[in-house]
């Protein structure tokens, strides 16, 4: 599992964090901190439903659908909650897909005033976002997940498994906005270690679903050359 320390505790230590968290919640609401620190002991005790409701109050909007993604896709996966997994992967996808319609308008914009720092900066914007490894994840996933959520025949599964970009993702950068979280018991070099795992699980979930997607479509195609090489 990616990094949660909450699963190394006694249950007795679990549900006395969980409960102090609670108790902070009611007494100051609108604290973004309670909110964030509550996802972990949610997590260890595989509470997502809640865990889901602490993560959507917490105002997720515009590029930290992708950034902040970590914090819950994690334990959706665990969990088999593929049908909040879908809709988290349909907002990260959501929010690239508005992301890129706006900034080309607003370079285009920048260009002819003359404004080429600016032109720039949202440039850079754009690569990061198009290399995005919350991105590439959300779109390899997304075609097993419409497959397993609704029922379909060979037919509509083609469809769906030919739209899949099956590039080698060698250039995916890592956005996720790690430093949201405070770590008072890590050291830097520790926290650093964490991350780089986090980001090399997403890479292998990456791999491996397009393995998966990749030999589905050469069954479908009656392809069996195909399908046992991509295995390989």
């Amino acid at each position: 599992s990616i990094i949660n320390r909450a699963i190394c505790l006694n249950i007795s230590d679990v549900l006395l964090w969980l409960s102090i968290l609670y108790q902070g919640m009611k007494l100051s609401p609108h604290s973004y901190t309670f909110k964030l620190e509550v996802l972990e002991p949610l997590r260890a005790l595989c509470l997502i439903e809640p865990a889901v409701n602490a993560f959507n109050s917490m105002g997720i909007k515009h590029v930290q659908v992708d950034s902040l993604s970590y914090l819950i896709i994690p334990m959706l996966w665990e969990c088999g909650f593929f049908t909040e997994l879908r809709q988290q992967y349909l907002n990260i996808i959501a929010f690239h897909t508005s992301a890129a319609r706006d900034t080309a308008e607003n370079m285009t914009r920048c260009f002819k005033t003359g404004n080429y720092m600016k032109y720039l900066e949202l440039r850079r914007f754009v690569e990061l976002c198009n290399k995005s490894t919350q991105l590439a994840l959300a779109k390899s996933e997304l075609p097993l997940l419409e497959l397993i959520e609704r029922p379909c025949d060979a037919k509509e599964a083609l469809i769906i498994l030919q739209n899949v970009v099956y590039d080698d993702g060698t250039d995916l950068i890592d956005t996720m906005d790690y430093e949201l979280i405070i770590r008072t018991d890590l050291s830097i070099s520790d926290e650093k270690k964490e991350n780089k795992l986090r980001n090399i699980q997403y890479r292998n979930r990456i791999s491996w679903s397009r393995v998966v997607c990749r030999t589905l479509l050469a069954v479908l195609q009656l392809d069996l050359p195909e399908a046992k090489s991509s295995l390989n």
